[in-house]
């Protein structure tokens, strides 16, 4: 997961990294999500969740309460994603750095 991160240039973004290998528990499991809140010391509300599957990166973090869910799709989100999910991302994005684009635009209008 670390060499992902620092392959797509973003491993510098973030102080904590949470990892179901080491936590012991996957997504959409709310301990995970837990832990993670934990780490970064931070409530659930004000974090930012990124994934690219319904059924564990919107529906668990949904589930948590974070401030804002965003999907992006990959190659396992057709895999992953049959059936429907009574949950939906607050955005849709194409590109990791429009996670930033809409999260500084946020800021900048609140």
């Amino acid at each position: 997961m670390f060499s992902t991160l620092e392959k797509y240039g973003v491993r510098q973004y973030f102080d904590e990294i949470t990892l179901s290998s080491i936590v012991g528990y996957r997504k959409p499991h709310p301990n995970i999500f837990r832990i993670a809140c934990a780490q970064a010391n931070l409530d659930p509300s004000e974090c930012a969740f990124v994934g690219d599957t319904l059924s564990r990166d919107v529906v668990g973090p949904r589930r948590m309460g974070f401030g804002r869910v965003f999907k992006i799709n990959s190659f396992l989100t057709k895999q992953k994603d049959i059936g429907q999910f009574d949950v939906a991302p607050d955005y849709q994005v194409t590109d990791i750095y429009d996670v930033y684009t809409i999260l500084k635009q946020e800021l900048n209008n609140a």
